[in-house]
């Protein structure tokens, strides 16, 4: 290689990281939230075409923009419980359900005086 192709060669090259291993990068280490998102959004989109909602109406019922309803229905939104919520009574359905602790409330409390 000449001195000429090296130079066009290096200017080819970048020391930034690509948006690609940025992506990569980002679902490795938000593996586990982002599969609940899109668990989420599926049922969530399944409801909307189930009941012939829009996104657009989606977005009016939450207050917000038809973008914001795109990125939560894309499975990429890391939803607040605040938010889950709102889609919750906007439509009227269960996304999530909490489950009640089985351990008897006096057994947390005579665990935790042993701490």
């Amino acid at each position: 290689m000449n001195d000429e192709q090296k130079k066009k060669f290096l200017a080819l090259v970048s020391d930034k990281t690509s948006s690609f291993e940025e992506r990569v990068t980002f679902r490795t280490e938000n593996k586990a939230w982002l599969a609940k998102s899109g668990a989420l959004a599926t049922k969530i989109i399944i409801f909307l075409d189930a009941h012939k909602i829009t996104q657009k109406e989606l977005a009016e019922r939450l207050g917000i923009s038809p973008q914001q309803v795109n990125k939560i229905l894309q499975g990429q939104e890391n939803m607040t419980l605040q938010t889950i919520t709102a889609i919750e009574t906007a439509l009227n359905i269960e996304l999530i359900k909490v489950v009640s602790n089985p351990v008897p409330r006096a057994a947390i409390n005579k665990n935790s005086d042993h701490a």
